[in-house]
């Protein structure tokens, strides 16, 4: 159930941001810190806002969702087995993952994918060629679900490019694969954090918010990506963030990140060689606001999701409206042009999202009546619409082999 309501004052809000396991004990229970992140080349992270945060996640050129009752769906690009079927066929259509039940959390990364399960487990699949899978041991791939032996407690997960990581309730962070020059196979404690809330994977960084508000970075910061100011090329171990606090999500992309702040704006930095960041730079190496974007009554609670991907940024507020900029190549803005957008345009032609997800040229959103949209790139089929046409509106998502429509179920955070 929801145990912690967004919908109250800010100093409340801010201390139920950071709940991980507030319900009768069970780490995967509390459905609002739930985090997640998934994406390649292209990479995204959604805040621990909303229980619907973790349902939905893109991969490079791939979909995954979870339903209501922990069942997974995936579409689009297979080369790896990252839907799951024991095939590598594309599918542009949703097909289920077998032998998963009780997913609560959905992370899709660069060509493989993260599940959790309400009971703190963590089960893997896709590529494993940099060990992302955390099953110690190395290979190309692996078609279908398997379980990351050992680890249990976990609160939250996320998805990066050739990495993932899990949040133990206890707000250690675990992270296995290929990150900061790193191949590890297994997974290992990211030394030197704390009571962390939630962490976010990106493409060759990461992000990590603590439960009082702090932000750390570490990995590649070739494009000012970790938002420390510093010269360095890579970040062994996390650094943190001193020029932002009071934050209450972060979200890693390819080359850029963003944060969301208490009082409910939303901070980029990193590249901006696509207008990812939201403001008319080249680049920045510290964090500046993005302007542009509604300033919601209520802080950070009236922010449903934020996410970052390959060229774009994405935030799903409360009155379920979507607002993206950054790379446009494929239309995937919504906005009826191909032009890239250095400020936040609303998405056009959705109803009431509930969270969104980026890929690598493709959005996608979870609706608050649980059916799914999708616009952009759609060689692979990751729209799931049963093409690969792609599309510079919003489309829905076919249900399982292209019959019906795809039904996540309805939101329970609204």
């Amino acid at each position: 159930g929801n145990c912690v309501r967004m919908n109250r004052t800010l100093a409340a809000a801010l201390a139920s941001f950071f709940v991980l396991a507030g319900c009768g004990g069970d780490p995967a229970s509390s459905t609002g810190r739930v985090t997640q992140s998934g994406s390649a080349g292209a990479v995204r992270y959604e805040v621990p806002l909303q229980a619907d945060s973790a349902r939905l996640s893109a991969g490079t050129y791939f979909t995954a969702g979870a339903d209501q009752d922990g069942h997974v769906y995936a579409w689009g690009d297979n080369t790896y087995g990252q839907l799951g079927d024991d095939a590598t066929l594309a599918r542009p259509a949703p097909v289920p993952v077998a032998g998963l039940s009780g997913v609560r959390a959905v992370a899709a990364g660069g060509y493989h994918v993260t599940a959790l399960e309400r009971d703190g487990t963590v089960w893997t699949w896709g590529n494993n060629t940099y060990g992302q899978l955390g099953q110690g041991y190395f290979s190309s791939r692996v078609g279908h679900p398997v379980p990351v032996q050992g680890l249990s407690g976990i609160a939250a997960i996320s998805s990066g490019y050739l990495f993932s990581l899990a949040t133990h309730a206890n707000g250690t962070v675990y992270s296995w694969g290929r990150v900061a020059n790193a191949n590890r196979a297994g997974f290992q404690p990211v030394s030197g954090l704390s009571n962390v809330a939630a962490a976010t994977a990106g493409y060759e960084h990461a992000l990590a918010v603590t439960r009082s508000g702090a932000l750390w970075g570490w990995g590649s910061n070739k494009a000012g990506q970790l938002g420390t100011g510093r010269p360095a090329a890579i970040e062994n171990t996390p650094v943190r963030i001193a020029s932002l606090d009071k934050v209450v999500g972060a979200a890693a992309g390819y080359m850029h990140s963003l944060a969301l702040r208490q009082d409910g704006t939303v901070w980029a930095w990193g590249s901006n060689a696509f207008g990812q960041l939201g403001v008319n730079l080249s680049s920045s190496r510290l964090p500046v606001r993005v302007h542009g974007l509604p300033v919601p009554v209520n802080g950070a609670s009236g922010v449903k999701a934020i996410a970052a991907g390959t060229y774009n940024s994405v935030v799903v507020y409360s009155d379920g409206s979507v607002w993206a900029w950054g790379g446009n190549g494929y239309g995937q803005i919504g906005n009826g042009t191909t032009v890239r957008a250095t400020e936040p345009q609303q998405i056009q032609g959705l109803g009431r999202a509930v969270s969104a997800t980026v890929g690598n040229g493709h959005i996608a959103i979870l609706m608050a009546d649980g059916s799914v949209y999708a616009i952009g790139f759609n060689a692979n089929g990751q729209l799931g619409n049963n093409t690969t046409a792609n599309a510079m509106v919003p489309v829905q998502v076919s249900g399982p082999q292209g019959a019906g429509n795809l039904d996540l179920g309805q939101s329970r955070d609204q």
